[in-house]
């Protein structure tokens, strides 16, 4: 951590003011390196293909869920053709989805089968769906419950600002 935290030092203009610079790099590095070890208590890190300095990791870094299944790998086959994490595509943004719908078993249903859902006039799902143009979202039933709880693992994950 040291030798990231002198390689911090000199790449980083705003930080060469002497002892106090070198010290405040030093923080900032162990500040980063206990915000990654605490958030990866839920995943496993399963291949690490680079790592940045000051033991943060690099976005190519990939995460199963502690149930075993990867769940990038099943967002990319089955979501990534409608929807992104961060910005909505043909479908909405799946940032935050388990804080609008927290219950995970109305997300299976609705994954498995969305038109099913909304007969049952479900007022989230309802405005989604009108937000959409009425457009119907793929029906997915041979996802298992957990295949579908570690997409939404994936999803979920924190994402790290470099």
């Amino acid at each position: 951590m040291l030798k990231a935290a002198f390689y911090f030092y000199l790449v980083n203009k705003e930080a060469q003011y002497g002892l106090k610079g070198f010290i405040m790099a030093i923080l900032f590095c162990a500040i980063i390196k206990s915000g990654t070890l605490f958030f990866e208590k839920d995943f496993a890190v399963v291949e690490e293909k680079s790592s940045f300095f000051c033991g943060t990791v690099d976005q190519s870094t990939y995460y199963i869920s502690t149930s075993g299944i990867d769940g990038k790998a099943l967002f990319s086959q089955n979501c990534a053709s409608c929807h992104a994490i961060h910005k909505q595509l043909t479908g909405p943004a799946l940032a935050g989805i388990e804080n609008r719908v927290t219950d995970r078993k109305m997300l299976h249903r609705w994954i498995r089968d969305s038109e099913e859902v909304l007969k049952s006039q479900d007022p989230y799902f309802t405005t989604l769906y009108n937000q959409f143009n009425q457009a119907s979202m793929s029906k997915f039933p041979n996802l298992k419950d957990e295949e579908i709880d570690a997409i939404l693992d994936y999803i979920a994950q924190p994402v790290f600002v470099y």
